[in-house]
């Protein structure tokens, strides 16, 4: 759910920036102010959106980690190192996220199309390809690197913590 409203409003601000309004006065064309508040109030809604949506993905990750701890460490006895055991963990967080990234890209397009007055441009599919990988590197970091740092953990004293 996080990588879908990241994603989804990553892409609308993408698609409202690339919106191009301008006063006609005849000589000169100057930027609409109302557009540009408009744009300010977006990009305030977005960094605030964008900052909840990490909260809770730094919220996830740490309570998947505490939820595998005893998994790592069994995989640890069984000969896994920190660095395979986080990267598994990253991995198995990234399977939910990848359909959520694969909606939140058309979820914001759509967004921005259903609201927009007139003609809607659309952001180059190379931003597109670059918020998506981003989002997905973004929660694979906050994954693995809690992970890591749980497997490096001693085996015997997360397995004697473990409830029987």
């Amino acid at each position: 759910m996080n990588a879908l409203i990241t994603t989804t409003t990553l892409v609308g601000v993408f698609m409202v920036n690339s919106q191009a309004v301008h006063f006609d006065l005849g000589y000169t064309e100057l930027a609409n102010p109302r557009v540009e508040r408009g744009e300010q109030a977006t990009l305030v809604l977005t960094v605030v959106l964008c900052i909840l949506a990490l909260i809770n993905a730094v919220v996830s990750a740490l309570g998947a980690v505490l939820d595998a701890r005893q998994p790592l460490a069994v995989a640890r006895t069984l000969g896994a190192t920190p660095a395979q055991a986080g990267l598994g963990l990253a991995v198995a967080q990234l399977l939910p996220a990848i359909p959520g990234v694969a909606v939140g890209i058309p979820a914001g397009v759509g967004l921005v199309t259903l609201v927009s007055t007139g003609e809607v441009q659309y952001p180059p599919g190379s931003s597109l390809l670059a918020t998506a990988l981003g989002v997905l590197l973004a929660i694979a970091a906050l994954t693995a690197i809690p992970a890591m740092v749980a497997a490096r953990r001693p085996v015997v004293d997360t397995l004697r913590s473990a409830p029987t």
